[in-house]
């Protein structure tokens, strides 16, 4: 819970930095160059982490396009649009070869969205996944299993595209 705090007001300490334009309490991103760095802190380095936000994807002519909503390293929490996660799906990431997909059509495009992931993979590992109050069943697609422990970085933190300035996100965040 603290770190969940601590990346909450961190994110509202550095929108200021942001290269995406504020408009209705939203990050506006329009896929193109857009995007918000919140460096790297300590309280990054996690055990277990849950990752939550309110989302407005654009895309309607490309429902399976990969677009980057959060991530710290590549393969590092992230969460992603599409992929091997279908139409209109979610892939959380939480560390190295751990790919947790929703099923296609998990949301709907040019509207509002709220995404909540856990992740904990300490005993036989605990996951979950809430798509606008209601649990949605992932699918482990990834190489490893889900009692992998989180691998930290000094990445910094990334809203709108992957840690490696690709893949990014088009619509509000």
């Amino acid at each position: 819970m603290k770190t969940l705090i601590f990346i909450i007001l961190a994110v509202m300490c550095f929108l200021q930095t942001a290269n995406a334009q504020i408009g209705d309490y939203a990050l506006d991103l329009d896929g193109n160059d857009d995007h918000v760095v919140v460096p790297h802190n300590v309280a990054f380095n996690v055990q277990a982490v849950s990752i939550e936000f309110w989302f407005f994807w654009e895309r309607t002519n490309l429902p399976a396009a990969v677009e980057f909503i959060v991530g710290k390293d590549v393969e590092g929490l992230e969460v992603h649009t599409g992929g091997g996660a279908g139409h209109n799906a979610l892939r959380f990431i939480p560390t190295v070869g751990v790919y947790l997909d929703t099923p296609p059509y998990s949301f709907e495009s040019m509207k509002w969205n709220h995404a909540a992931f856990t992740y904990d993979p300490s005993g036989s590992g605990a996951v979950s996944c809430y798509i606008n109050g209601k649990e949605v069943n992932l699918t482990s697609q990834g190489p490893n299993p889900i009692t992998s422990p989180i691998v930290n970085s000094l990445s910094n933190f990334f809203i709108g595209q992957r840690a490696d300035n690709m893949f990014r996100f088009f619509g509000k965040i």
